[in-house]
């Protein structure tokens, strides 16, 4: 025992062990021990007293043995303060490492419990301590980790700033990112400049960048609260504004000056097709029926249509139909309808429309017989996919078939973003047939690629050029994509000449997101922001270590 009870209770010297039992009733090892010290100082005044007043019974729990709690049933003591300029009369002696005031648990005890509540969650750690020897309730880990202490950190020279939401669409907070030392750095209860501005003054911030998405909130709130500061933009939503305006853009010009594939010659045709003008299993027209919300979005559609051409602007419309700016916007945009069938059976017709078109014209119009014709060309989709696309071909003449779009939006723009040299030869050659149709398609496929140049290269003074091309073309599109960026011209700029990028802070926003949602989102922002930014330290330090094992061992070793 006298070798065991040293490696159980490090802080020995300050104790006089009286025996050590095991209780069978509470199922725990109890260490009956007390306090040998002849004085003791006072916490207020730092003087010693050598007047002892009185003992009593305190009981400690520690870190389990094996399976088995640790209870120590502690003689203490409180003593007198002699000092007569003392407020404090009487004070308990505290063994610093064993106990504190008015806890009935040790702080490594505590500290275990916490950490293990940072990583696995109030309910997961009480589940967990069952079988670890040191059983308490959710709500004490929860308390624990409230109580953990903060570590001051200066400000970092590098921030990222971003928003994230405790419900989305209702409520958002902001994160502050680290993103010279990739840790997260503080989380704040919403995404107002007035809150930016604050913060930045609480903690006398100065930092010499900040990454940021393309919110003007913050760009306002990071101008007001420290005005040297380069801010920078991030590069991947301006892409993303980009490529959204390209869709759109394609979308009006294949409506205006639609691309046709030139016809298949005979040799191209399959050779084993039989004309089956007669079949006697003819299909009948498939009648795509809307869902109740296909319906309704399609009765919204024309509503929003209507009221546009009254002339009512997007604030009168949106009080009258209780629709959010964001939603009216993408209504009155949409040229068709919303939702028309089955989203993204044209894309797996897409390689094969050629082939159908020509034999449809030709008076092949059984889709049984057209599918067994596809199949062996590589055709993978479904017999209803193949029958919805046919079915909207019946009411149609010849030339408007022939005239139908061939490949979907989303190959055009990705044709486009890849550029003509990186496409093969076919690509190629569909890609420039349409250029050539209208000088606007070609005007926008120039401005295209010069912004995605631009971009990737780093080049300021040329997204400078494109942003007056953009401004003087006549892509309504692109205008629109370049006022955006003139009202934050600034930070876009730096985009192109820091390398830093708000993808890290995007990331933090999605491990911020897990913690979140593990809470079952009923954790206050306190405790949110208590659980995540320890758990981030955490993580980076087991990161820097790597080797947390061996680390513990030595520790081990070196106990007496």
């Amino acid at each position: 025992m006298t070798v065991y009870v040293p490696v159980v209770l490090p802080h020995q010297e300050q104790l006089e062990i009286l025996s050590v039992q095991f209780n069978a009733s509470v199922h725990c090892l109890d260490v009956h021990a007390q306090l040998n010290s002849q004085f003791a100082v006072c916490p207020v005044c730092h003087q010693p007293s050598y007047s002892l007043h009185r003992r009593y019974r305190r009981t400690i729990y520690d870190l389990p043995t094996g399976t088995f709690p640790i209870r120590i049933v502690l003689q203490s003591q409180i003593w007198n303060c002699k000092n007569s300029h003392c407020p404090k009369k009487r004070f308990a002696e505290q063994v610093p490492g064993l106990m504190q005031g008015y806890a009935r648990r040790t702080p490594r005890l505590r500290s275990r419990l916490a950490h293990l509540g940072v990583e696995a969650g109030g309910e997961g750690t009480a589940r967990l301590s069952v079988e670890m020897g040191i059983p308490w309730s959710a709500d004490t880990v929860l308390r624990e980790i409230r109580a953990l202490p903060e570590v001051p950190r200066p400000v970092p020279c590098i921030l990222g700033v971003d928003d994230w939401s405790f419900r989305k669409g209702r409520r958002y907070g902001t994160i502050w990112y680290d993103v010279e030392h990739h840790s997260p750095f503080d989380i704040m209860k919403d995404r107002s400049s007035e809150t930016v501005q604050t913060w930045l003054k609480e903690h006398s911030a100065s930092p010499r960048v900040v990454t940021r998405d393309s919110s003007m909130t913050y760009a306002d709130g990071l101008t007001r609260g420290t005005p040297k500061t380069i801010q920078v933009a991030d590069r991947f939503h301006i892409l993303q504004n980009f490529v959204e305006a390209l869709r759109r853009c394609i979308t009006r010009l294949d409506a205006q000056f639609p691309w046709t594939e030139s016809p298949l010659s005979v040799n191209e045709v399959h050779e084993n097709v039989e004309e089956s003008l007669s079949s006697p299993w003819i299909v009948p027209p498939v009648q795509i029926s809307l869902s109740p919300a296909a319906k309704r979005r399609q009765k919204l559609w024309e509503i929003v249509h209507e009221l546009v051409r009254q002339g009512k602007n997007y604030s009168q419309i949106g009080r009258e139909l209780n629709l959010s700016r964001t939603t009216l916007r993408s209504y009155a945009r949409m040229s068709v309808p919303p939702n028309q069938g089955r989203q993204g059976t044209h894309r797996k017709i897409a390689p094969f429309l050629s082939y159908l078109k020509q034999r449809w014209e030709a008076g092949s119009q059984n889709v049984k017989q057209l599918l067994e014709e596809i199949r062996p060309m590589g055709y993978r989709g479904s017999y209803s996919i193949l029958a919805e696309v046919l079915s909207k071909w019946r009411d149609k003449t010849p030339e408007e078939i022939r005239t139908l779009p061939t490949l979907t939006v989303f190959e055009w723009t990705r044709r486009w973003i890849k550029g003509k040299e990186n496409l093969g030869p076919e690509d190629q050659q569909q890609v420039t047939q349409w250029l050539e149709r209208d000088s606007s398609v070609a005007q926008a496929y120039s401005l295209t690629q010069e912004f995605l140049k631009a971009i990737h290269r780093h080049e300021p003074a040329r997204l400078q050029q494109w942003l007056a091309e953009a401004e003087q073309g006549a892509v309504p599109e692109f205008r629109s994509v370049a006022r955006g960026l003139r009202r934050d011209e600034a930070a876009v700029m730096e985009a192109l000449q820091w390398p830093y990028s708000n993808g890290p802070t995007e990331a933090a926003v999605n491990s911020l997101k897990t913690v979140k949602r593990q809470m079952f989102g009923r954790g206050k922002l306190d405790l949110l922001r208590k659980r995540y930014l320890a758990l981030a330290q955490r993580r980076h330090w087991y990161k820097r270590t790597q080797q947390p094992s061996s680390e513990l061992v030595q520790g081990l070793s070196e106990v007496p």
